[in-house]
């Protein structure tokens, strides 16, 4: 298991269901099946250490991966220079964690 690209899923899973779900107006989602399904996600991965995180989104179904993988990627699109700040990440850093997630 690699380490940094665990410490780095955690950060960004982490931080982008923190700033869809509780975050900046300009990321709250009107479509409220969405955010029911996004806070069961965060609910279920909330408790998940850095250590587990990579095997807990392998054992996530892959559209909840998938989800999670689009989000991300609406975060790094909407929040632009706020990204890094808000989600943690820089998105050159963000990347393998981004590929793991597209992974079915």
């Amino acid at each position: 298991m690699d380490p940094e690209l665990s410490l780095n899923a955690w950060i960004l899973i982490g931080n982008t269901l923190h700033a869809v779900l509780r975050g900046p107006a300009q990321l709250a989602l009107a479509d409220g099946s969405l955010r029911n399904r996004l806070a069961t996600l965060d609910a279920k991965l909330a408790p998940v250490t850095q250590q587990g995180m990579l095997g807990a989104l392998h054992d996530l179904p892959p559209a909840d991966r998938l989800l999670l993988h689009d989000l991300c990627e609406a975060c790094f699109g909407r929040l632009q220079g706020e990204a890094e700040t808000l989600l943690g990440l820089d998105r050159s850093t963000a990347e393998p964690v981004l590929a793991l997630l597209q992974v079915h």
